[in-house]
């Protein structure tokens, strides 16, 4: 449970009170390329919901995982802005993203415009830098 330690004592820039309490995730790919995540707000470290994640990707013996701990810097705190990101796309399958540091302007603006011009909606309107990153990088995976 090295992500329980990090949620209290984790590195953040200077000023700021050490860890990552804000939410976390635990996101995993079988070999059959299923898709589970179990994410939820408020430090892992009080978390049993946590516990019962890793415990449920270690069964799972899972091909693929992603685990990340959440300082919000873009966006409010809540389930749909924990990390991982999953984006459903038309071709490949699902998608995840965990992202550490802050997507700034004038890219933020450029990703969204790209997503609204495309016509998605709810990743162009995302509160959440890292949302946004997901669906335009999700839009871009070549089906081959």
């Amino acid at each position: 449970h090295a992500l329980r330690v990090q949620a209290d004592h984790g590195q953040v820039l200077p000023g700021n009170a050490p860890g990552h309490r804000d939410s976390w995730g635990i996101g995993w790919f079988d070999d059959a390329r299923q898709v589970s995540l179990v994410r939820q707000t408020g430090s892992a470290i009080d978390s049993a919901y946590y516990v019962f994640g890793a415990e449920s990707a270690a069964r799972a013996r899972p091909a693929v995982l992603i685990g990340h701990l959440r300082k919000a810097v873009s966006g409010a705190v809540t389930t749909d802005n924990a990390h991982p990101i999953r984006v459903d796309t038309e071709h490949a399958g699902p998608f995840l993203l965990a992202h550490n540091g802050h997507v700034r302007e004038p890219l933020l603006a450029s990703l969204r415009a790209d997503l609204d011009d495309a016509g998605d909606r709810s990743g162009a309107r995302a509160d959440c830098d890292t949302v946004v990153l997901a669906h335009w990088l999700a839009a871009r995976i070549d089906p081959g």
